[in-house]
């Protein structure tokens, strides 16, 4: 399918950034007499995860990044009938692909804000180094942010204190494919982190990592405690939960 509109963006706003953003979407996605609308809001999301994402994490973007908003018909072309119906969006290596985007609404916005975390940790080519659990944790807890929600809410609450009456809130996962469960364990797991050891650590901790330290290390070097510390420790925080 065509792609109507490319826009190099080089944002500038608050501090230089390198490289900058392309964004490219589907002419399917807007209609003719809402084209121009659609790029300008979508412009301002693309922009405002940004931010977003770049104070989360303290990274910068350093290198261009790619942002391809399909409709769902060309993103199950491209990827396969099950990454469309499992996947809202993913990031793979310096882009950011979109399934769907007719409605640039709150979730659109919060979706991007996720894959954006991805790119930073990412930035330095070094987010192989993040274990499944903090990248996917991080993104969520960012996204939810986003969407208004800083804290769990008292259903994710509620399923992750069963999680843990029934012995299935730990391990955290190290590699491996998500699902619902673990993308909400993963969340609850970096804002009992940010929560315990304050943001500055957590930015300490993701800073060493993309610049290429182990991630164990980082974890250690910011707060003295190792992956299964952290598992005990948040398993006794959720303990206490609501």
């Amino acid at each position: 399918m065509r792609t109507a509109w490319v826009l190099a963006l080089c944002l500038t706003a608050g501090s230089v950034r390198a490289g900058g953003l392309e964004i490219a979407w589907d002419e399917g996605l807007a209609f003719d007499f809402d084209k121009a609308h659609y790029q300008q809001l979508l412009e301002q999301i693309v922009s405002r995860s940004l931010d977003q994402a770049e104070a989360g994490t303290g990274l910068k973007l350093e290198h261009g990044l790619k942002i391809n908003v399909y409709t769902r018909v060309r993103y199950e072309k491209e990827f396969g009938s099950e990454a469309a119906h499992t996947q809202g969006a993913h990031y793979f290596r310096g882009a950011i692909y979109v399934n769907g985007g007719s409605q640039l609404d709150l979730r659109f916005g919060g979706a991007m804000t996720h894959e954006m975390s991805h790119a930073m940790l990412d930035a330095k080519g070094n987010g192989k180094n993040f274990p499944t659990w903090f990248n996917e944790g991080l993104a969520e807890t960012l996204n939810w942010s986003q969407m208004g929600l800083p804290d769990l809410a008292t259903p994710q609450a509620q399923e992750l204190k069963t999680a843990r009456q029934n012995g299935t809130l730990v391990p955290l996962l190290q590699r491996g494919p998500m699902n619902p469960f673990r993308y909400l364990q993963s969340h609850g797991a970096v804002l009992f982190l940010k929560k315990k050891y304050g943001p500055e650590k957590l930015l300490q901790l993701i800073k060493a990592t993309a610049e290429g330290a182990p991630f164990e290390q980082s974890l250690h070097q910011a707060t003295s405690s190792s992956t299964p510390e952290v598992e005990k420790d948040f398993g006794d925080w959720v303990d206490h939960l609501l």
